[in-house]
């Protein structure tokens, strides 16, 4: 069951153009887990049941934290936006003390992130990557889903990227719908010398 917390908030996200990936995907994911129906016409493979590892463990809670850590630091965004649109005070520490009084969000990362915005420090330290990697890696290879936590590992890596994946998007709309493209070398717009040929959609 949800109560429409989540679903206002990618609402409002959109509306605002602030990405909210784990924000989003929690959401998704309480409606996939709502409709069985559905998930049951879908066969999928998975890897035999076996015991967790230590270390395996260890990397989940990291995974877990970091997680939270980066859904907080999304609605932080949001928030600031927002904020700046309608002159609200953008007091992050005093926003996640109130935060913090609600019914969902009593954790102790909610003290993390006061002390982080507090000091000055990154909110998410390099040396936490690896186990984050590691924990998402194993849970796709064992076909569990876990778009929350490899949302969130996405969100990471594009915040840390010099160069993000979705140039491949203007290709594919200029491709596929003559839109043109944007480059980082010149100005204006530009379309590419595509295939005239079949290709794998028949065009």
């Amino acid at each position: 069951g949800q109560k429409g917390t989540g679903s206002w908030t990618v609402e409002a996200a959109l509306a605002y153009g602030v990405p909210i990936p784990t924000i989003m995907e929690a959401v998704a994911a309480r409606l996939l887990s709502g409709h069985r129906a559905g998930r049951r016409t879908v066969q999928g493979d998975s890897a035999p049941a076996s015991e967790a590892p230590q270390s395996l463990i260890d990397d989940l809670e990291t995974a877990l934290l970091v997680s939270m850590a980066a859904s907080l630091r999304q609605g932080l965004d949001l928030y600031a936006v927002a904020a700046a649109e309608h002159h609200w005070q953008p007091d992050l520490t005093s926003l996640l003390k109130v935060w913090r009084a609600g019914s969902i969000l009593r954790c102790r990362q909610l003290e993390v992130m006061i002390e982080a915005i507090s000091d000055g420090t990154s909110w998410l330290p390099s040396s936490l990557m690896p186990g984050w990697r590691r924990a998402v890696g194993a849970a796709i290879s064992a076909a569990l889903p876990v778009p929350a936590l490899a949302a969130s590992l996405g969100y990471a890596d594009a915040l840390s990227a010099e160069v993000l994946p979705t140039a491949l998007i203007q290709v594919q709309c200029d491709r596929f719908g003559d839109h043109g493209f944007r480059r980082t070398d010149r100005p204006g717009t530009h379309h590419g010398p595509w295939s005239d040929g079949n290709d794998i959609f028949g065009r």
